[in-house]
């Protein structure tokens, strides 16, 4: 082949070339593949090799980087969210746990004083103990519930369900109680601890915030599987909340979106913390008499 005609092949492949820079330049190199070297040798096979193997070079580089953004992106949450309950905690030590220390210290000096009855003092210092318990109790129990469980098992739903609404309504009356569920997946791989604390959360918030004025209380229940995900879904009909404006009382910390029933506010705040653990979501809808309804997503193992 004479020089000209090498020239203009080589002008050709050029061409041809360009826009698979080009994309390589902007960052679109889900294109390059499109380069494709022909069956039939050529002098110019040996330059659209070394340019192919470029391209290749490059795309596994940018799967790299995507993989490490999507490690950093995914650490940089988990972070957000330490930061999150460290400055809950931070709330709690000073509030919560401040307040019934200067409480029996004030009464301690009252009784150094001795002008007043001692009977009445250590009552209320008593009180003022048990509440420091009661708190730290509590953070305890959070710390223990949101605390890593790396151990997954195979969980029966349907079996988990039953016990733990077993153990969730031994105190309460329930023949007024109606119960649907439908179990299309019954079976999944996870936490069983979680999965428990999910159930038995749900039950005894269904059975505390019944609705007086409605002749049954009515729960449902179904599991069902995606490619990706099991789908848990819950409702009653009890009294719901004020959504969204009380989602934040919801799943916070010592917040409680109904202060007239007795509670203390951290069994959402715990099961939102393990359903994020297994890199899961829980959605609440529902409003004020109406009741709630929870979709809870787990992803595959």
């Amino acid at each position: 082949m004479d020089s000209q005609s090498l020239n203009k092949k080589i002008k050709a492949l050029s061409k041809d070339l360009y826009p698979h820079l080009i994309n390589s330049m902007l960052g679109d190199f889900s294109k390059t593949d499109e380069f494709i070297i022909p069956e039939e040798e050529d002098e110019l096979t040996p330059i659209r090799s070394g340019f192919k193997i470029i391209f290749d070079g490059i795309n596994e580089k940018i799967n790299e980087i995507e993989k490490i953004n999507d490690l950093l992106s995914k650490r940089n949450e988990e972070h957000l969210e330490t930061i999150k309950r460290l400055e809950e905690f931070t709330y709690i030590s000073s509030h919560d746990l401040r307040a019934p220390v200067v409480n029996a210290k004030l009464l301690v000096d009252l009784l150094k004083e001795d002008k007043y009855p001692s009977g009445t003092i250590i009552e209320k210092l008593d009180q003022s103990i048990n509440n420091l318990d009661n708190t730290l109790n509590d953070l305890i129990n959070i710390i223990a519930r949101t605390k890593p469980q790396h151990q997954l098992v195979e969980v029966n739903l349907e079996n988990t369900f039953e016990h733990i609404w077993k153990e969730a309504s031994k105190n309460y009356s329930t023949d007024h109680i109606k119960i649907n569920t439908t179990f299309e997946q019954n079976t999944m791989e996870t936490s069983k601890v979680y999965i428990e604390n999910l159930f038995y959360n749900l039950i005894s918030n269904s059975l505390k915030y019944q609705d007086p004025k409605k002749k049954h209380l009515v729960l449902n229940l179904k599991t069902e599987s995606t490619p990706n995900s099991i789908i848990i879904t819950y409702s009653d009909n009890g009294l719901g909340l004020n959504l969204p404006d009380d989602q934040e009382k919801l799943f916070g910390i010592f917040t409680r979106a109904h202060d007239h029933i007795q509670g203390k506010g951290i069994g959402m705040y715990i099961v939102n913390q393990n359903i994020k653990e297994l890199e899961g979501s829980i959605d609440v809808e529902g409003s004020l008499n109406k009741g709630l309804s929870f979709t809870i997503k787990i992803p595959n193992r």
